[in-house]
């Protein structure tokens, strides 16, 4: 009742085709961790093996520890590990983060060799919980986003890699009062050390979210969502007749961007829903993207039915 020996497996296969090429990609996975849970500590200790089938096989191994100790009756319980894993990319998780990317991109899987770990959770409440950490990670093949200079206007984005170190901090809390009120502050600070580029492109430092939800009797549902981004940086080109292409790269900062947005749903019945969402309510115009201002204030409302 103690301790567990478990083995998780996992096979993702991917098949990218665009006019230029096509692209299959699988990835095997075998996860085995032992785990003991005491009084005070859990601890699991494992490894992952992975294969990469894509232009050729490749072989990765990395740690799976993970150790935590509740200090005193939930209130603090602090937490160590040691991880690492292959990130899938592809044109689907490109596109959902910049929906302005070219069709036809150079796909590879970034590998996070190493990521150390540790912090500090708990609850201050029986309605009040809190987790403050920080994360060091070692990042071959990190995908960037930069404008396509192939392009007159340079509205199109490409994707290239690099390898990178990340500092992460992360500090949260959040409140539930039943399943009624749900409150969550969230703050991130991440520090980037690129091994080629000058920044790490369109990736901010300061990451600020405050979201909230209110469910009254299971019929209306009021959201409320703020997040804050800090400056980040794009690639530009300027002149430099001493360049080898007579162009030299540079980094053009991009201003921080605020946005609030307020959701109202209310269920008629388990099958018919009606919404009605306030986007952008500050009517800030701002670039997440280079040459792509965001939206200004809009209202978009409509109904939702279950079959």
């Amino acid at each position: 009742n103690k301790e567990v020996f478990n083995i998780n497996s996992t096979v993702d296969y991917y098949n990218y085709k665009n006019s230029k090429d096509t692209i299959n990609n699988t990835i095997v996975t075998i996860n085995p961790n032992f785990i003991r849970t005491g009084e005070k500590y859990h601890v699991n200790l494992g490894f992952t093996a992975t294969m990469d089938a894509f232009v050729q096989s490749k072989f990765y191994f990395y740690p799976n520890v993970d150790f935590s100790y509740n200090v005193f009756d939930n209130i603090i319980i602090p937490y160590a590990g040691i991880t690492g894993g292959l990130q899938k990319n592809s044109y689907k998780s490109f596109t959902d983060e910049n929906p302005f990317v070219l069709s036809a991109l150079t796909i590879m899987n970034s590998n996070k060799k190493v990521e150390l770990y540790g912090g500090i959770k708990g609850s201050l409440s029986s309605t009040t919980a809190f987790n403050a950490s920080a994360s060091y990670s070692n990042i071959s093949n990190m995908a960037l986003f930069v404008n396509d200079t192939k392009e007159l206007l340079q509205n199109k984005f490409n994707v290239i890699y690099d390898d990178a170190t990340v500092l992460n901090i992360l500090g949260e809390v959040s409140y539930q009062e039943l399943e009624k009120l749900r409150i969550n502050l969230r703050g991130e600070y991440f520090s980037y050390k690129m091994k080629t580029e000058l920044e790490a492109w369109y990736m901010p430092q300061v990451k600020l979210s405050l979201s909230a939800n209110y469910n009254l009797h299971d019929k209306i549902s009021l959201k409320v969502d703020l997040f804050y981004l800090d400056n980040q940086y794009t690639k530009t080109f300027v002149t430099d007749a001493s360049a080898p292409t007579g162009k030299k790269a540079v980094a053009t900062e991009l201003k921080g961007t605020f946005d609030a947005n307020i959701g109202l749903d209310y269920r008629y019945n388990k099958k018919l829903g009606f919404f009605l969402n306030f986007n952008n309510i500050a009517n800030y115009r701002y670039l997440r993207w280079s040459n792509y201002p965001t939206q200004g204030f809009s209202i978009m409302g409509g109904l939702s039915y279950s079959f």
